[in-house]
């Protein structure tokens, strides 16, 4: 990694200069992908929303995004479809030995590194997966703007990335590899930034594109600018809630509670409606049949479309009143089954009325008809668990009245009438964030322009070092490890939680606590670590279901070697700095006779 000092875009390059740059926002969706994009030579500062474009494609409708799916060949070297490419290389390609990877990035909110292709049993780290998509899709992005842009520089564009801000940091990390992997951050570069947590961005653009007119600015100007911003993705749910504010006549975003969220993004519709319907139907063990002969017999793509079909009439299914109506899912594909499927039905019907029937029509193709009101079912109980999120928000932030909504999720006007409806939200007003599929790929080039653009975060957890002390029976004797340390002949306690920030505080992005502590020895390990408690005195402490209280997520060493002034000199002073309002905590140890410094760089969360 990059010297901590350096600027995020690397040392020589200036935002605010007249030359051109080149900035691209990725939105790595869980179903889709979309992209931002800067070229141009205006200083950072005048750059506004309007001037930052969304990248589009061949096929695409107007912030669509591309498909988050990939296949390779059976060496799982080169890449035969990428895209919506996948949907016509299955259709029309018979090739058996491929793998197919598809919605992949759920995995890392469950910590899941190993993934398998959907249509094998090829198992393979889910990092490499991800940097073939980011190459597919850098090659993309550059096609794209060299259409307009004919002398673009590769070398000149720098690269933010949108994560979930509710993933933890080890999948932060293997983000960063791939990034590294697929050329889009240089092993020079500092990249401390190189993210931008996804609600952050979406709400970033929509207070850029806002302020100053229609019912947001009537809403700044009285005073009342506290709001929460709701993403609601395919894949997860990432809340934020912030105050506008302008400082020097710039627009700052102030956190005013930290992000919350969960796996209650729209493809878990599509999850209840396969293990709450399909698999009670026709039983699981016919489901794995039906798959295993697809892939037998080349017809895969049946699969794919049916589980695309699924998605369709999920998408449009848009009004309460629809509910009474039913919706028709082809499944040609049960044909290949030796079960009487019609007895199936009727006995599900029961408890769910659904209606079987066989086409007519030159396929002869078979499909099942289920009422909307499962879908509904669906969407209210999802809705549940997301306003059990926001209550907590409500409860502790005064004067919040607007709730925005953005990700794909938000076109489906069921979701605004199922909050609306919320008892907890009465008094609420609800409105969706101008393009809100876009709004997270252009919110991520205006975060890369300012990365101090979120200025104060709230610090999610409680962060500290282990120190050793003297050992004192008043402080220590109910957690401490006692110890005799030989060379000061003194017993000391040596599992102390030394605290540098406590939940809840406010971190600004150059911020910089500074703390001094005395090392014996010629070298010490400085162990890093979090916890979600506000007071802990040891770094080993238990609740009282036995676990612990408290996790390391760094450490580094500094080596100081044996240059002590007397046989009399027993310590030796070294300062510990923590910089933590970024999106990576940067860690330094300074040993203060020779300015010798050991520092190291953790994701922030």
């Amino acid at each position: 990694m990059g010297n901590s000092n350096d600027s995020f875009f690397g040392a020589n390059a200036d935002l605010n200069s007249k030359e051109t740059k080149t900035i691209i926002g990725i939105d790595f969706g869980t179903s889709g992908i979309g992209f931002g994009y800067y070229h141009g030579n205006q200083p950072a500062s005048d750059i506004e929303p309007r001037d930052i474009k969304f990248g589009h494609f061949e096929g695409q409708s107007l912030d669509d995004k591309m498909q988050n799916e990939i296949i390779l060949d059976d060496k799982l070297e080169k890449v035969l479809a990428f895209g919506k490419d996948c949907n016509i290389f299955l259709c029309q390609n018979k090739v058996f030995n491929f793998h197919h990877f598809r919605h992949i990035k759920m995995n890392l909110y469950h910590r899941i590194y190993k993934i398998k292709a959907l249509n094998s049993d090829k198992e393979v780290d889910i990092e490499y997966i991800i940097k073939l998509i980011l190459i597919e899709t850098k090659k993309k992005a550059i096609e794209y703007i060299r259409l307009k842009n004919p002398n673009l520089d590769e070398k000149t564009i720098h690269y933010v990335i949108t994560v979930p801000a509710i993933w933890d940091i080890k999948s932060k990390e293997v983000m960063i590899k791939a990034s590294l992997s697929a050329g889009l951050i240089r092993k020079d570069d500092d990249f401390s930034n190189f993210f931008a947590l996804e609600p952050e961005a979406a709400s970033i653009y929509f207070g850029r594109d806002n302020y100053g007119k229609g019912w947001f600015h009537d809403y700044f100007v009285n005073g009342i600018n506290n709001y929460i911003l709701l993403d609601y993705g395919s894949g997860t749910v990432d809340i934020v809630s912030q105050k506008v504010e302008v400082i020097n006549k710039e627009i700052k975003f102030k956190e005013l509670y930290p992000p919350v969220g969960g796996d209650y993004g729209s493809n878990k519709i599509n999850e209840y409606f396969m293990d709450r319907v399909i698999k009670p139907l026709i039983g699981e063990e016919n489901i794995n049949k039906i798959k295993n002969e697809l892939l037998k017999t080349g017809k895969y793509s049946y699969w794919i479309e049916f589980e695309n079909d699924i998605e369709t009439k999920k998408k449009r299914f848009n009004y309460i009143t629809q509910s009474r109506d039913y919706f028709e899912i082809n499944c040609q594909f049960f044909k290949i089954l030796k079960i009487d499927i019609q007895k199936k039905i009727e006995k599900f019907n029961d408890s769910h009325k659904c209606e079987w029937r066989l086409c007519s029509g030159d396929f002869n193709e078979y499909e099942i008809c289920f009422p909307y009101q499962i879908l509904l079912d669906f969407m209210e109980e999802l809705a549940s668990k997301v306003k059990d999120l926001i209550v907590p928000i409500l409860e502790t932030v005064e004067e919040i009245n607007y709730i925005i909504f953005t990700g794909g999720a938000s076109l489906n006007p069921i979701f605004f009438q199922i909050f609306e409806n919320f008892q907890s939200f009465k008094y609420k007003n609800f409105s969706k964030a101008e393009n809100p599929e876009a709004a997270i790929a252009l919110g991520s080039v205006l975060f890369a322009l300012n990365t101090h653009i979120i200025n104060p975060r709230k610090a999610k957890y409680t962060f500290g070092i282990e120190v050793t002390e003297n050992w004192d029976d008043s402080k220590h004797k109910t957690g401490g490890i006692k110890y005799f340390n030989k060379f000061e002949k003194k017993f000391k306690c040596i599992n102390i939680f030394s605290k540098f920030i406590t939940k809840g505080d406010e971190l600004r992005p150059d911020q910089v606590i500074e703390k001094s502590y005395l090392m014996t020895g010629s070298i010490a390990k400085i162990k890093l670590y979090r916890t979600e408690e506000i007071d802990v005195k040891f770094c080993d402490e238990k609740n009282l279901d036995g676990e612990l209280k408290i996790w390391k997520f760094g450490e580094y060493i500094i080596d100081v070697g044996n240059d002590f002034d007397s046989s009399s000199q027993k310590t030796r002073e070294v300062i510990i700095k923590m910089k933590m309002g970024g999106t990576f905590i940067t860690s330094e140890a300074i040993y203060c006779k020779t300015n010798k410094r050991a520092f190291t760089e953790c994701l922030f969360e």
